[in-house]
């Protein structure tokens, strides 16, 4: 199966296109710090899947690297919000898709995890 054919991967892809339309309102001063780093950010998290879905002797690696940068996102997420660059909705909103795509990960890893463990490729 193709990466783009997962729903974690079209999952990502939204939330990476929403992200993006929520960084180009971003003043000035951010745009080439915050804002910047917030769209590299989440489109390697698109990488991270595509590289997860191909290699599955170096899957569980690939998420784990994907949840770190996850993680990095959600910070500069966190800020953008504290310098109200993203609004409580549009944070909301995007906080909502973060946590589908969480959860979606976490059962992936948990699924490497176990195949890993047992000797499978």
């Amino acid at each position: 199966m193709l990466a783009k054919e997962t729903k974690v991967y079209r999952d990502t892809l939204l939330f990476v296109d929403e992200l993006m339309k929520v960084t180009i309102n971003f003043k000035r001063e951010y745009r080439r710090t915050l804002a910047e780093r917030l769209e590299n950010k989440s489109l390697e998290l698109i990488d991270y899947i595509v590289l997860a879905n191909s290699s599955r002797e170096y899957r569980l690696h690939y998420l784990q690297q994907f949840t770190v940068c996850f993680e990095q996102v959600n910070a500069l997420m966190d800020l953008s919000v504290r310098r109200r660059q993203v609004s409580l909705k549009q944070e909301a909103n995007l906080a909502r898709m973060m946590e589908g795509i969480g959860r979606q990960i976490s059962g992936w890893k948990k699924s490497a995890g176990e195949r890993q463990s047992q000797g499978a490729p």
